[in-house]
């Protein structure tokens, strides 16, 4: 069994960075914004799926090395952009997110979670650690249970002190 990193969370990221979003817009701000107006009421679920489904460019079901690679550089950019408009706990997630892909790296990440090996991340891959339900994803990320960090360190093993050493659950 392959172990993995905290990659799972990236796919929502979008989601719950929109949450402070207003007005429509394009490129990466409307889709973030789109997200979050989904999210809100919806199950985390089809917000999850939502938000996996506009980042697969290609629309072949996967997650590839490049879809992740500009997700993770236009989410930067985006959360960069927003600065202090953002409320803290958003920002503080989204950096944390970003700092564990960028200690990873996202072919390596990719690689981790890929359990058929075929080079790209299915929606199932992709969310494998997050608890999801059909309650909106706010309502889970607010009790603090969206990821489970318990699966993650077991899977990690000795690697999980990482996970301390930036603060995680």
């Amino acid at each position: 069994m392959k172990s993995r990193s905290p990659f799972s969370g990236f796919i929502v990221l979008a989601a719950l960075a929109g949450t402070a979003a207003a007005a429509p817009s394009p490129g990466f701000d409307g889709l973030v914004r789109a997200t979050a107006a989904l999210c809100a009421s919806n199950p985390s679920t089809a917000c999850v799926a939502y938000a996996f489904t506009a980042l697969d460019l290609d629309h072949d079901g996967e997650l590839s090395v490049g879809e992740l690679d500009r997700a993770r550089d236009q989410l930067g950019a985006w959360t960069a952009a927003q600065g202090e408009s953002l409320p803290f706990p958003v920002r503080h997630g989204i950096g944390t997110a970003l700092r564990v892909v960028d200690l990873v790296g996202v072919e390596r990440a990719l690689y981790l979670y890929d359990s058929d090996g075929d080079g790209g991340l299915t929606l199932k891959e992709a969310t494998q650690d997050l608890r999801l339900d059909q309650r909106p994803i706010g309502e889970i990320y607010a009790e603090g249970r969206l990821i489970d960090w318990t699966r993650i360190r077991a899977a990690l093993g000795p690697s999980a002190f990482l996970l301390d050493y930036l603060g995680l659950e």
